[in-house]
Order: structure tokens, then sequence, then C-alpha cells
């Protein structure tokens, strides 16, 4: 089982139908059922905002619902996610500090 956290840009291209993120969603197949890809709050809110500032019609809105509406959303608050999150960006440090 494969598991993925797409950030902004990943949601961003999916709602724009760039090739590159339609090669990268066949690729790592993230509409199988054996894979779970997940988005975090935070990128589900800077789409939101995204589509706010740059004043998106309904076409571009409902694309964008559809593509969040794809993904579960992770409450990046719990603590196992904050600490994963450390141990990747910090590994180091995250293993001297424990």
């Amino acid at each position: 089982m494969a598991l993925f956290l797409l950030d902004t840009n990943m949601l961003l291209g999916f709602s724009r139908k760039a090739p590159w993120a339609m090669q990268a969603y066949a690729e790592f197949g993230l509409g199988k059922p054996e894979t779970t890809t997940f988005t975090s709050i935070i990128c589900r809110g800077e789409m939101l905002a995204l589509a706010e500032k740059n004043g998106w019609g309904g076409k571009r809105r409902s694309r964008m619902e559809t593509v969040l509406g794809r993904f579960p959303t992770l409450d990046i608050s719990k603590r196992e996610i904050v600490d994963a999150s450390r141990l990747l960006s910090f590994p180091q440090t995250a293993i001297s500090s424990t």
C-alpha cells in the first residue's frame, strides 16, 4: 500500500488538468484503491484562498471542489503528524532530542 500527501501545487495542477499533474496521477496510481492519498487542511485552505483571491468563477471553482473532494483532508494538529513532520524535516535534530 502506498501513501501520499499532496501539497497545494499538486492540487492546483489537478484542478488545472496540467499534463505534469495528470502524469503524476497515473504514474503513482493516485486513483487506485491500493493507494491512499491525502491532503492537509493547510493545502485545502490555500486552494480556497487562491480561488477567492483570483475570483475563480463557477467552472474553475467546481473543478477545484471536485479535486478537493477526491482526497481526504488531514488535520495537521494531531501530535503524530507534527512529530512525523519534524522527523522528516530535521532527522538529526529530532533523533538527538528524543
